[in-house]
């Protein structure tokens, strides 16, 4: 006698015979990122006086990134941090920048470190496995430093990576504090308990005698500005808050993704006062400057007239 088969059995044996595979590759694909995800930690440095800052920090972290595998670190003096996701390390008294750094570095038992500060609001989603190859690729090459981040770019291509290039060793901006995954014991040793915000100048000249690679990604966006349009794993405005003042540039953005931002704590500055402060690091002389002071000064002008 023949027995015919059901197709309806049929189909619900292969499709359980699929959903155990899927489990079974998502298990492993889950035990393999956990042995680095364990070895990675979050540091977001910041300070009691950007406190105003943590609220949207936090919301953004919730929206875009709420299923994030490591252990995170928001560092701050005094002033007490709460989230039910990242962990509050305080100081317990005022330091500077660089001290700071190596207080808080000497506390995280990770090798790696996701380098962030609290004006680094993520404004899309984070794409969590392409950190984690990312994280491989650091691995396997034993470099120093991954820029999740180019801006600025990569000095030239990577011969191995198409997706990211290599920083020579007298690259101006070698050492960005733009996000990046550091190997804890190199962030240590190129930070100097007396560094201030000009880190990155300064320690420059330290990493010259580091072999390791230092790597970022490639740039791939139409506008790779502070508010740029690059498609990278990890987004945020580069540069949220100013001279201790929000960009109101960075207000706007945020504002259409649903995150109000308070400013009565620290005010706000237009993109040409941005400009201007950097042109003038080059010199109040130079042709850059002046055109963007007379600018600067139309537009305040323009402003005060109510037009």
């Amino acid at each position: 006698m023949i027995i015919k088969e059901n197709p309806l059995i049929t189909l619900g044996i292969l499709l359980q015979k699929c959903s155990v595979g899927l489990i079974s590759y998502v298990s492993t694909m889950n035990i393999s990122n956990k042995g680095i995800a364990d070895d990675t930690s979050v540091l977001v440095l910041s300070c009691d006086n950007y406190f105003d800052v943590w609220p949207p920090f936090s919301k953004c972290w919730d929206m875009f990134w709420p299923d994030c595998p490591f252990v995170t670190y928001l560092v701050s003096e005094q002033k007490e941090f709460s989230h039910n996701r990242i962990r509050n390390m305080r100081t317990g008294k005022k330091m500077g920048w660089g001290r700071m750094m190596l207080d808080a570095l000497s506390k995280v038992q990770s090798r790696y470190i996701l380098y962030l500060q609290e004006d680094y609001l993520l404004r899309s989603r984070v794409d969590t496995k392409k950190l984690f190859d990312l994280l491989d690729i650091f691995e396997n090459e034993n470099a120093a430093y991954l820029r999740l981040l180019p801006w600025p770019g990569p000095d030239e291509p990577h011969p191995k990576y198409p997706q990211l290039g290599l920083l020579k060793p007298d690259s101006k901006y070698r050492t960005s504090l733009q996000a990046a995954f550091w190997r804890k014991d190199v962030l240590e040793q190129l930070v100097d308990a007396k560094d201030d915000g000009r880190f990155e100048s300064w320690s420059i000249k330290r990493a010259e005698s580091i072999s390791r690679q230092f790597l970022c990604l490639n740039r791939n966006g139409i506008n790779d500005d502070i508010n740029h349009d690059g498609d990278y794993p990890l987004n945020y405005f580069a540069t949220s808050v100013f001279q201790g003042k929000w960009l109101k540039e960075a207000l706007r953005l945020y504002k259409s993704l649903g995150v109000e931002i308070d400013t009565s704590h620290r005010g706000a500055m237009n993109r040409l006062d941005f400009l201007e402060y950097r042109a003038r690091k080059h010199g109040t002389n130079s042709i850059k400057y002046k055109l963007i002071y007379f600018l600067q000064c139309s537009f305040n002008k323009i402003r005060s007239l109510g037009c």
